[in-house]
């Protein structure tokens, strides 16, 4: 009977050594997670991307809401407490509220920068003047404020102060003007109702419009007061 043949030692070594290697292959291959179905390993091409969802447009603003007209008598007539000057270069609007403070807004329409003073505000009532010391600015805490000397009145831009100052027994005035550049803006007193419907256009103004009688004309903004040199 014929002996078996044993394998060769180089043979067994190869066998081993292929063995091994398909043992590592298979192990790493449990390693690897597998995706789920329907969808490719990797990332997924631009083409195949959800888009997100469409922002919808943002509605237009909405111009601000008309001032409510007040029936009442006393608010259709000049009171003595309501002030207004307009032209195509500055807007100042003065009102003297409840507890008796003026309170001075501005616009300057043009590309210059201005210096505003209290000496420049003049506040008369029967001949007598009311001189202005101070101007106070809201800080939106009623406990805070900021008292300052003067202000500048830069371009294209708008604010607006209360009047600190000799004030006692001051009802109301018949006469406002302030100095500007070696002018007096003279005030036109208006009644409440007229003044709230113009602070309301007025709001609507792009200070920075290429064309501000345009504006005024959409609008339907009148001129109000008039320009004056000091003798």
């Amino acid at each position: 009977m014929r002996a078996p043949c044993r394998p060769v030692p180089a043979m067994l070594g190869l066998f081993l050594a292929g063995l091994v290697l398909a043992l590592d292959l298979a192990g790493a291959a449990q390693q690897i997670p597998t995706p789920p179905p329907g969808r490719m390993p990797g990332p997924r091409p631009p083409w195949g991307r959800r888009e997100p969802p469409p922002t919808p447009p943002r509605p237009p603003p909405q111009p601000p809401a008309e001032p409510r007209i007040s029936e009442d008598s006393a608010d259709k007539e000049a009171s003595g407490k309501y002030f207004v000057f307009v032209d195509y270069d500055y807007i100042f609007t003065l009102e003297l509220v409840e507890n008796k403070v003026p309170i001075l807004s501005f616009a300057n329409i043009t590309d210059k920068r201005l210096q505003l003073s209290p000496g420049g505000i003049l506040l008369y009532m029967r001949g007598r003047r009311y001189p202005v010391r101070f101007l106070v600015m809201d800080t939106g805490n009623d406990r805070e404020h900021v008292t300052i000397p003067s202000t500048k009145m830069y371009g294209h831009s708008s604010f607006g102060y209360a009047l600190k100052g000799d004030f006692d027994g001051m009802q109301k005035l018949d006469k406002v003007s302030v100095k500007v550049l070696g002018e007096v803006l003279q005030f036109e007193p208006v009644s409440r109702n007229e003044f709230e419907v113009l602070a309301a256009k007025i709001n609507r103004i792009n200070l920075a419009s290429p064309d501000i009688r345009d504006d005024y004309r959409v609008l339907r903004i009148p001129i109000k007061g008039k320009r004056t040199r000091p003798e």
